[in-house]
């Protein structure tokens, strides 16, 4: 699989929209409590007159959370849905499944939950989670998202939970959105970011060349240059 994907149309077609869309959805994914603050993104990418923004995001990692995926290899796909209230700032529902592929190309017929949540009630969580969601009860945690919060704890503290296989899922998934360089770059990212990038590295060359005659584009060769150096 290409560790890369194109979005490509029409000026005014939305495709900043839904890059800025997945930006927004990174950070409340990641989010974390800190001394009483909350995220309050400005996520108004919405079709009605609700406002609930919703997102449902599902893709496949490697068992490790290296970025590469090869044919064959056993991986895990996530599949996690957050209903957001950008007024109000509060996580109305989030949740986040997962099902293990194997070397062979089976998929697990079912997935599995490691949890869903409604505004301050979580469920579907297993067992070793329960002293963690126990204390949140606490407080009123509905402007804070649970993989943020359960992906910083005190190790000291709930060094059972962090042991879980569970915990170590959210944390494979928590990875991908702080580490994915959609996510890590795209917010610095700009034409002479991208002129650099493909002048230094040949290997991200060859293979966005590959990638756009795969799309029957027919171009052999692109050149960018930095124009701030002249």
């Amino acid at each position: 699989m290409y560790n890369a994907a194109l979005v490509y149309g029409a000026n005014g077609s939305g495709k900043s929209n839904f890059l800025e869309a997945l930006i927004n959805l990174s950070r409340l994914v990641i989010s974390r409590r800190n001394e009483g603050e909350h995220t309050n993104e400005n996520v108004p990418y919405i079709t009605s007159n609700t406002n609930i923004t919703k997102f449902e995001v599902t893709f496949i990692t490697s068992l490790d959370g290296s970025p590469n995926v090869k044919e064959g290899d056993s991986a895990y796909e996530f599949s996690y849905k957050l209903n957001f209230d950008y007024i109000n700032g509060e996580y109305t529902y989030e949740s986040l499944d997962y099902r293990l592929i194997a070397q062979n190309g089976n998929i697990s017929k079912e997935s599995k939950k490691i949890f869903s949540r409604s505004k301050n009630t979580i469920t579907g969580y297993p067992e070793v989670f329960k002293s963690f969601v126990d204390q949140q009860k606490l407080v009123d945690f509905k402007h804070y998202g649970f993989i943020g919060m359960i992906n910083g704890v005190n190790p000291d503290t709930f060094s059972e939970l962090i042991n879980s296989k569970e915990f170590k899922l959210i944390s494979l998934y928590a990875k991908q959105w702080e580490s994915n360089i959609l996510f890590g770059e795209l917010n610095h990212m700009n034409e002479n970011y991208i002129a650099k990038t493909l002048k230094d590295s040949p290997e991200i060359h060859n293979s966005l060349i590959n990638i756009l005659n795969d799309l029957d584009f027919g171009i052999k060769d692109i050149q960018a240059k930095d124009v701030t150096q002249t």
